[in-house]
């Protein structure tokens, strides 16, 4: 009676552990099948998801600002080495904000030609007097190439008189005195370096 008993306590315990195991295996699997079925998210997803969601500020990446650059005559102008001294009196004068809008053409001075002036030469004129001198190597609302016009007279933004010469043959070109030494083109017009200062009649 004895053995009977302990073989169907036995044979009971050994059902319980299988349905436990049955049960361990069923709970596994469904596990591994909602694994398999829930989408897998980056980084970058959950930072849009949770600008969906609300009260979350969404994250954007973030991306170089690249610099702006000036290509008119005045930007041009400020990255010429040789001109700088000129581009100081052009923006000191204020004809530099004059210059933003229309077409162009300006004869620059080199530094070499400004250092040759005896001292004070433009430093000691009024203002009004210095920026008539910047406005008359101006030549406003026209873009005069060198390369496809043939010579002749143009009025300065001072309203005085410039003579432009071209000679055909050996291509070289002046401004008054001044000889013409590199041409660089902007958006809106077409800067001269020149050996000289150019100063309006009296």
């Amino acid at each position: 009676m004895k053995k009977l008993l302990r073989k169907r306590i036995g044979g009971k315990r050994h059902r319980e552990w299988a349905w436990a195991a049955v049960f361990i295996a069923l709970v596994t699997a469904i596990v591994a099948m909602w694994g398999a079925q829930e989408p897998q998210t980056t980084p970058a997803d959950s930072m849009v998801n949770a600008g969906n969601a609300p009260g979350l500020v969404q994250q954007k990446p973030t991306t170089a600002s690249q610099p702006v650059v000036d290509t008119s005559v005045v930007g041009v102008l400020a990255t010429i080495p040789e001109a700088a001294d000129f581009n100081n009196y052009l923006h000191s004068t204020g004809v530099a904000n004059q210059l933003r809008n229309g077409s162009y053409t300006i004869f620059v001075p080199t530094n070499a030609a400004i250092a040759t002036l005896p001292r004070g030469t433009i430093s000691g004129l009024s203002s009004s007097a210095q920026t008539r001198l910047v406005q008359y190597h101006v030549v406003s609302g026209k873009m005069l190439d060198n390369d496809a016009i043939m010579s002749g007279t143009y009025q300065a933004m001072s309203r005085d008189t410039l003579n432009f010469n071209v000679n055909i043959e050996t291509g070289v070109s002046y401004v008054n005195s001044g000889k013409i030494i590199r041409q660089y083109k902007a958006s809106n017009g077409i800067i001269y370096l020149v050996s000289s200062v150019l100063f309006p009649p009296k």
